[in-house]
Parts: C-alpha cells; structure tokens; sequence
C-alpha cells in the first residue's frame, strides 16, 4: 500500500462454478510492512462493468474446492481479519456469489487497508462516511464464445475514497 501499512499482493480472479452458481474469487496475500502491530479487517467488493456489486462472502464448500488442491495455506475470511504482527503475510480468498462470469472488465475494491477515512455533511443534514479505498481494475481480453475460460489481465490500480 502507499502508506507502507499493508501491501496488497494482486492475483488473478478466476470464476468457477459450483452446483449450478458462478462464483469468482480472488487469492490475495496481506502483508504489515511496519514495526508495530496492525488491526486488518478488509472488505473487498466486486464491481462489473455493468455497475452490478458482489461483496465478498465466506462459502464454506466453495472455499474448500478452491483451497484443496493448493499447496501453501489460505485462510478463510475469519481467520485472516485480526491482529497482524509485523513482517506478518497471510493469504486469504475473496470468494464472491453472482458475478457475470462473461464480463470484460472487473473492479475490486478494497477497503480496510490503510484505516483513512472522511465525512461529508450532506444536504439533508446527514454526514456519509467516505473509506480511502484500493482498487485494482481487470480485463478480460478475448471474445463472448466461453468467456469464463479466457485469462483475466490487471490493467490498473488507484487509490479511492468509497
């Protein structure tokens, strides 16, 4: 991350299909670049080219079939939100229901990485919370024909407020 608290490693997303529903998911390791301990409670969103939004859910039996077959350990979504000591690398999964598996262009959003926050006094007299928030932008080049199978390619990063 800019701020040197967390670094955000990008992995490829991927979509599968389980018992007839398209999940996509993302691996993705978090690392505390700093002396002291660090709180780390990421929420991480999946937005399609279509505006349509996923947030990342724990999937007991999806997580299970992605994990399986790898050899290094990740962590489901409980067991990588807490404390995380310095030096410390945890790789965890983004695991997101309903996604068009055939878009062309996917935005992941990630909040909780750098604790920034924001307000905005509205015109109603209310105040909306604004997060500093990363987002990674893929791309899926290829044609309509099988679109799940073609590779997915980050194209950009910035930072936000969301």
């Amino acid at each position: 991350a800019e701020d040197g608290i967390r670094d955000l490693v990008r992995s490829r997303g991927l979509g599968d299909v389980y018992k007839r529903q398209v999940y996509t998911y993302v691996l993705y390791e978090v690392t505390n670049s700093t002396e002291t301990e660090i709180d780390f409670y990421p929420t991480l969103e999946l937005e399609t080219e279509d505006g349509a939004c996923a947030r990342a859910k724990v999937y007991p039996t999806v997580f299970a079939a992605i994990t399986e077959p790898m050899t290094h350990k990740v962590l489901r979504f409980s067991e990588i939100t807490g404390a995380l000591k310095p030096g410390e690398t945890k790789s965890g999964v983004a695991i997101f229901k309903g996604a068009d598996p055939g878009a062309n262009k996917l935005s992941l959003y990630v909040t909780g990485l750098s604790g920034d926050f924001k307000t905005q006094d509205l015109e109603d007299g209310s105040i909306k919370a604004f997060y500093k928030t990363y987002k990674l932008v893929y791309s899926r080049p290829g044609d309509e024909f099988n679109a799940s199978l073609d590779p997915v390619k980050l194209t950009d990063t910035e930072w936000v407020w969301r």
